[in-house]
């Protein structure tokens, strides 16, 4: 039965153990050794092949959605002129409504929005704050990591993590 990697590690720390302690023979030691590590070696290589296997699937799947959004963009956009066209040419024609055998065709008006116009941002800031909305700021760490070469910056640290790389 083949184990795991978790198990590969675990027995490997384990004989590392009972080496230095003395319960193995020195001639077993090199063998044992090559065996593990041969076997951690196979098991790592077939799960870096793995994971090469699923980033190309997952890519393969975003390139497609990406297709599917440009061609959903491109039909939406198609509509969305014919659409003006359509009302263009009713409004034209003085036709509020068209009745076919397949379709109704009506002209509605919207429920009415608010358009903000030049200046009404310093009114309300003086007036009426309860009319705007605050976002919190957030950092930006591109600004400070070039601004940490330069001097210190309280509350900020560099740090440097590993990852792994399959190629």
């Amino acid at each position: 039965m083949s184990m795991t990697l978790y198990q590969i590690k675990d027995t490997y720390l384990y004989f590392l153990q009972r080496v230095e302690t003395g319960e193995v023979p020195e001639e077993a030691i090199n063998d044992t050794l090559e065996s593990i590590e041969g076997e951690f070696q196979d098991k790592a290589d077939n799960v870096a092949c793995f994971i090469k296997g699923l980033l190309a699937e997952a890519k393969a799947i975003k390139d497609e959605v990406d297709t599917l959004t440009e061609r959903m963009k491109s039909k939406q956009a198609k509509a969305d002129k014919l659409t003006d066209y359509l009302f263009t040419c009713m409004k034209g024609m003085n036709l509020n409504k068209l009745e076919t055998t397949r379709n109704v065709l009506q002209l509605k008006l919207n429920p009415p929005s608010v358009e903000v116009l030049d200046g009404f941002i310093d009114w309300a800031k003086a007036n009426r704050d309860d009319l705007l909305t605050y976002k919190d700021p957030t950092p930006d760490k591109k600004a400070i990591k070039a601004a940490m070469t330069e001097s210190a910056i309280p509350f900020c640290c560099l740090e440097q993590k590993e990852r792994l790389v399959i190629k």
